[in-house]
């Protein structure tokens, strides 16, 4: 299992494209940022970011487990929400 911790990370615009031809913008976790990570089950989310992009987080782990705020909670074939 693999845990992200991101509550200090500033996403910021430009750089090379993390996904296909997706690249980062300001305060947003991009369209297919964390695509077909299946082995990410726990992510904690800036209190920077804006905006969730579509698919973000599709085919990641099947479950994620709400610690905090900020934390992204998912259920395998259900959206996400991001609880504040």
């Amino acid at each position: 299992m693999i845990k992200l911790d991101w509550s200090e990370v500033k996403i910021v615009a430009g750089g090379e494209a993390y996904y296909e031809s997706y690249t980062t913008e300001n305060d947003v976790v991009g369209k297919k940022m964390f695509y077909k990570c299946s082995k990410l089950q726990q992510m904690v989310l800036p209190t920077s970011v804006t905006i969730i992009g579509v698919s973000a987080f599709d085919l990641m782990g099947r479950k994620v487990k709400t610690l905090q705020p900020g934390t992204i909670y998912i259920r395998k074939g259900k959206k996400f929400m991001i609880t504040q």
